[in-house]
C-alpha cells in the first residue's frame, strides 16, 4: 500500500502516516486514534440532489456504531418525488496487523485497509473501503 493512514493519538488528533513510518504504528496506537473522534462520511450526488451523511464512532469494547442519513428529490414529467430515511448499523471492531476487522452480529469478519491522506488545509481524510471519513 502506498500510504497507511493510520490514527495516533496526539492531543486528541488523528494523525496520517506514510507507509515507511507504519511500522513503527501499533495496533493499540492506531486503535486509540480511532477512538479520539467520530469519524463523519458525506456524499452528494449533483444530477439527482441526494445526499447521505454518516457518523461513525469506534466504541470501547470494540463497538463500532454507523449512524446517518439521506434525502433528496426529484422531478419530472411524472411529478415529483422526495425521501428522507435514517438509520444506523452496529458491528464489532478491532485493529490486527495494522487492518482494520469488522464483523457484524453473524461473527463472520472482514478486513479491510487503513489508508488516507491529509489535506492541504491539514485535515485527515480516512479512506475505508472506498469511503472517506473526517473527524467531526
Amino acid at each position: 500500500m502506498s500510504r497507511f493512514a493510520g490514527a495516533i493519538l496526539a492531543a486528541a488528533l488523528a494523525l496520517a502516516v506514510p507507509a515507511a513510518a507504519s511500522a513503527q504504528m501499533s495496533d493499540a496506537d492506531i486503535t486509540r486514534g480511532l477512538m479520539s473522534t467520530r469519524w463523519c462520511s458525506f456524499s452528494y450526488n449533483q444530477t439527482t440532489g441526494y445526499s447521505s451523511r454518516r457518523v461513525a464512532q469506534f466504541l470501547p469494547g470494540g463497538v463500532l456504531t454507523i449512524g446517518g442519513n439521506a434525502e433528496g428529490g426529484s422531478s419530472g414529467q411524472n411529478g415529483s418525488f422526495y425521501s428522507q430515511t435514517q438509520g444506523g448499523d452496529r458491528f464489532h471492531w478491532r485493529v490486527q496487523a495494522a487492518q482494520l476487522l469488522l464483523a457484524a452480529d453473524d461473527g463472520v469478519w472482514g478486513a479491510y485497509v487503513l489508508d488516507g491522506y491529509r489535506t492541504s488545509s491539514g485535515t485527515i481524510v480516512l479512506k475505508v473501503a472506498g469511503a472517506e471519513w473526517v473527524p467531526c
